[in-house]
């Protein structure tokens, strides 16, 4: 499996490049996506409730047309609360019969969960979940310091080096400024 230390060093190198194509190889890497036959299970959690620990909807859609033209099921999760939201912001991409949401129970969710090979999402109770279920994840993380808050078996994808205030530990002192939540938006 990637280690932390060697996904930051790749992302690193690469800042400067579609990031997509940079979760899509650190995935394809984690789970070694070459031996798997038949239609590979990606899940993502793009959902975070503090704005500090979100990538963008525009990421996470080029995130899920890339996997799905590589012929990958995706199963996109998230609350109840959420639901709206995600099938708004995924509305072209739930057109795709191997693309679907999941919302509802936490039972619901877990049961889901055991279904995929790797999950990407936030630092958030999803990637926890998956962890503990032996799932192996890629974690973008935010505002906070992933050698204290990633599971112990995720990879880890951060940005956090752009910032100067980088780790905040949820109080950001960026906001309002150029760099606002550039430790998880600058994962380009």
């Amino acid at each position: 499996m990637l280690n932390i230390y060697a996904v930051i060093n790749y992302i690193s190198e690469i800042l400067d490049s579609d990031v997509d194509i940079v979760i899509h190889d650190a995935i394809s890497k984690e789970i070694g996506l070459a031996s798997i036959v038949g239609r590979p299970i990606i899940g993502i959690h793009p959902g975070a409730s503090q704005p500090w620990k979100r990538w963008t909807f525009d990421k996470w859609r080029a995130t899920v047309d890339i996997f799905v033209d590589r012929g990958y099921e995706i199963v996109i999760f998230g609350s109840p609360t959420e639901s709206k939201t995600l099938r708004l912001e995924f509305d072209r991409q739930l057109k795709n019969p191997f693309v679907s949401v999941v919302v509802g129970s936490i039972n619901g969710f877990i049961d889901r969960l055991e279904q995929v090979d790797i999950l990407a999402g936030m630092d958030s109770f999803s990637i926890h979940a998956a962890n503990v279920l032996d799932i192996p994840s890629v974690m973008l993380n935010g505002a906070n310091n992933p050698l204290i808050f990633a599971p112990p078996e995720a990879s880890v994808l951060s940005a956090g080096t752009r910032c100067p205030h980088y780790p905040c530990y949820n109080r950001p002192k960026c906001e309002g400024t150029d760099l606002e939540y550039m430790c998880v938006r600058g994962i380009a």
